[in-house]
């Protein structure tokens, strides 16, 4: 195997089940891909870096992108959030439940555990961070 631990990726084109990936990887190198995986072991890699991509001239020139998408808030605190969110099928994510930083701790005012929000998060260094968060409209 080319390399181990954590990667960052760009992801280009997502289809069905699968996704394109720009650059990170050698060719032929595997990957994990289980959501259950990351439910897993989330905790033993937050503390590992990722490889970075290494100096692409596109990465450093573009914004970075916003995935949004729906979840029920399981646990808050001033500096992260617990979702089971909806998936992601622009960077492949099925539904499950994580943890992301929040950006601001302003984000958490007036949420608690049970809401249904609507957000939109990034992943600066591999780590996903919610940038908006607000209550879904019950019907």
């Amino acid at each position: 195997m080319a390399g181990s631990g954590r990667a960052e990726v760009r992801v280009g084109r997502v289809q069905n089940d699968e996704t394109e990936i720009l650059a990170g990887l050698a060719d032929g190198e595997k990957v994990v891909a289980s959501g259950q995986f990351l439910l897993d072991s989330e905790a033993s890699l937050s503390s590992i870096p990722a490889r970075p991509i290494g100096g692409s001239p596109m990465a450093s020139a573009s914004a970075p992108s916003l995935y949004e998408t729906r979840g029920r808030i399981e646990k808050i605190t001033a500096t992260s959030v617990t979702l089971s969110h909806e998936p992601v099928p622009a960077i492949g994510w099925p539904a499950m439940t994580m943890t992301f930083t929040l950006a601001d701790p302003a984000l958490a005012r007036g949420l608690k555990a049970g809401d249904l929000v609507r957000f939109a998060f990034d992943q600066p260094g591999g780590v996903p961070t919610v940038r908006r968060i607000g209550k879904e409209a019950t019907r």
